[in-house]
């Protein structure tokens, strides 16, 4: 997993990153861009591009999410992409509607210092490579690894255990008017000997007009 999320990362971390503008039904070229300067120059003082791309990529694929937090000039042109860890954030609505991310204070991650007050963050201040998901947060491949692998994990333990019991289910033995608890314990320890892989083909006897009822899946519709 680690090999292939930094092969994907690094690689993805050296391709060239463009802007282009609408011009009516096609796009020109455009040389300079604040963005263009924070993804391809400095996208914050501590970091360089190459390794912040890697960063966001790296995230996306582990966590889902490769986030960043947006700080803003004083005309509100974006001026740094300070990364804060996917882990720390959950996206909520506001009263209004809005997307916000509550974010935990708490950092572990050597997160870069934020630069705002609140305790959430405006979706239009996030900057977030999202992997799968919903459009709004992403979902990670390890996440999805784990539920089919989850998945396999119970099938094996539930085949184990219907092919220990011969593939038979359970049930229950019906018998006709009333047992004293030392017949009931003798019936139960007899029966119980004559079941489980061991006890294959052995013939079962039920004496006193007892009845055997299947409780449980038949083996073709648990297959």
């Amino acid at each position: 997993v680690w090999a292939a999320v930094a092969l994907i990362s690094e690689t993805v971390a050296t391709l060239p990153i463009e802007a282009k503008r609408k011009n009516g039904a096609g796009y020109d070229p455009v040389d300079r861009h604040p963005v263009l300067d924070m993804l391809n120059v400095q996208p914050n003082p501590e970091m360089t591009p190459l390794a912040f791309r890697e960063l966001m990529t790296a995230r996306a694929l582990m966590w889902g999410n490769g986030t960043a937090e947006i700080q803003r000039r004083a005309n509100g042109q974006p001026a740094y992409l300070w990364p804060i860890h996917p882990s720390r954030l959950t996206p909520v609505r506001s009263s209004s509607g809005a997307l916000e991310y509550d974010i935990d204070r708490e950092s572990y991650y050597t997160d870069m210092p934020r630069h705002r007050a609140s305790a959430t963050i405006p979706a239009s201040d996030l900057f977030n490579v999202r992997f799968k998901g919903d459009g709004i947060w992403g979902q990670s491949i390890i996440g999805f690894a784990r539920d089919s692998i989850g998945l396999a994990a119970a099938a094996e333990t539930f085949g184990s255990s219907l092919f220990a019991n011969r593939a038979t289910p359970g049930g229950v033995v019906e018998i006709p008017g009333s047992l004293n608890p030392k017949q009931i314990q003798q019936f139960h320890d007899e029966w119980s000997m004559n079941t489980g892989p061991e006890a294959a083909h052995r013939i079962k006897l039920l004496m006193k007009g007892a009845t055997w009822k299947t409780t449980g899946i038949p083996p073709e519709d648990a297959q």
